[in-house]
């Protein structure tokens, strides 16, 4: 005959490793649940829609001083743009003339 006090000392073992597993388990749920977030979650690149408005005010102060200074225009005296001298080589410097010339085959472009 099985004695009641070995059956629950048994039964007490099992239930502490039961509760280990499910630690075990749970930690490694977790742990699964951010590997799958950081590879197929939201990059924190893409903004949220909850940070959509916070810099609104400096865009609402630029567009406030672009239409006061539409309502007091500038003048400005106007001027010539003058073109640069282009420079030319150096007449002392070397200078080959080489013709690259092809065939008269190669000149017809085919239709």
């Amino acid at each position: 005959m099985i004695d009641a006090a070995a059956l629950q000392k048994e039964n007490d073992l099992f239930r502490e490793k039961l509760s280990e597993r499910d630690t075990h388990i749970t930690a490694l749920q977790e742990q699964l649940k951010i590997l799958l977030k950081n590879c197929y979650g939201s990059s924190s690149e893409k903004s949220s829609p909850d940070q959509l408005g916070l810099f609104n005010e400096t865009e609402e102060a630029i567009v406030e001083k672009e239409q006061a200074d539409e309502a007091n225009p500038t003048t400005v005296k106007s001027h010539t743009r003058s073109k640069k001298p282009r420079t030319s080589i150096p007449d002392n410097l070397p200078r080959e003339e080489i013709i690259h010339d092809l065939p008269e085959s190669e000149k017809i472009m085919p239709t």
